[in-house]
């Protein structure tokens, strides 16, 4: 089988053909094509390929994990200066995130028609949302230079070697699960020393990263399925079964349904560390908490402290207003007495 190497433009591409877009493609735009074809990419899988001299107006999706080591493949364009790259910030169903563009202009195809370097290669990526792994490039003209004719040679050497290499699931429940293409024999029933499966061997940053976790836990679920194994033959459950004694056909899909929970597991762990990295700071309590309303809420303390200075007066003064009646009565009677004694004694 032909091994994939990312050093001669061999890349996983998403195989569908994607519609022609003559126009410069503003990142607003990408954006939208870019998350279709993030749900296409759940249920597709990648073919190793090459992008070689692609028309004015490509749109190809590629599978390419962000990193200062990954290296943009070769595609068969020779551009005059180095690529640039900056964060849009852009609106996708009425969320706001950023996509990373990078753009390199000045191209020219070696052997080739072009006189003037005039071609343009932009490519997109989520940079704070989706999958940063798909990345989405477009191919387009734009301001031209006059090419030496010493810079007319090729960039790769042809004709192009044949590809033998499975079809990847790179997004979705199937991540990393191998596809045989039309033609091939028969996948080899063993987990591989580099990279991801179906990956790259030797491929840098989160591909040795992951296997390395993928490795790890198959091995421990291997030796798992041993000892339940041993168990059950000890306790006279199951008959002794020699190693290989099941059908190929069952011994693959099993190693397919263990590297697809190894790659869950191992992404869960990672962006449950992530999280904790982030939100760290909540295990001890609000740095800055807002500061607490107070009892009474809405009420002021001492408009209510004078309402009830008010209301006790006139609890007061209702209370005297009795006496005060009492006094008056007796008072007159007092002086219906005396006025009556007075008139007696005359």
């Amino acid at each position: 089988m032909n091994i994939p190497n990312a050093n001669d433009g061999k890349c996983l591409r998403y195989p569908d053909p994607l519609p022609l877009h003559p126009a410069e493609l503003p990142p607003d735009q990408a954006a939208h094509i870019l998350l279709d074809l993030m749900h296409r990419a759940t249920t597709t899988p990648f073919h190793w390929s090459y992008i070689d001299k692609p028309a004015d107006g490509s749109l190809i999706l590629l599978y390419l994990p962000p990193g200062p080591n990954t290296q943009f493949p070769i595609d068969g364009v020779r551009y005059g200066e180095h690529e640039t790259r900056y964060n849009a910030p852009v609106v996708v169903k009425g969320q706001q995130v950023e996509i990373e563009v990078g753009e390199i202009k000045y191209g020219f195809a070696p052997q080739s028609m072009d006189q003037m370097a005039s071609r343009v290669r932009r490519r997109f990526r989520f940079a704070r949302a989706g999958n940063p792994q798909l990345t989405l490039v477009h191919y387009s003209r734009g301001p031209a230079m006059p090419v030496a004719p010493a810079m007319h040679q090729p960039m790769r050497q042809y004709p192009l070697q044949a590809i033998q290499a499975p079809a990847v699931y790179v997004a979705g429940d199937r991540m990393g699960q191998r596809i045989p293409l039309p033609g091939m024999a028969p996948m080899p029933q063993q987990v591989p020393q580099t990279g991801m499966p179906g990956m790259m061997p030797g491929a840098p940053g989160p591909f040795n990263m992951l296997h390395s976790q993928n490795a790890s836990m198959a091995e421990l679920e291997q030796r798992r399925r041993e000892q339940a194994k041993l168990r059950a033959m000890q306790q006279g459950g199951v008959a002794r079964q020699q190693p290989g004694a099941g059908r190929p056909d069952d011994d693959h899909d099993d190693d397919d349904i263990i590297s697809v929970q190894n790659l869950a597991m191992a992404r869960y762990r990672r962006n449950h560390e992530w999280m904790n990295h982030v939100f760290s700071h909540a295990a001890h309590g609000e740095v800055n908490a807002p500061p607490k309303e107070p009892d009474f809420g809405v009420f002021d303390l001492k408009e209510l402290e004078e309402k009830k200075e008010k209301l006790e007066k006139e609890i007061e003064e209702l209370k005297s207003k009795p006496s005060h009646r009492r006094q008056a009565a007796k008072q007159l009677n007092d002086d219906a007495d005396v006025s009556m004694m007075s008139a007696t004694e005359s």
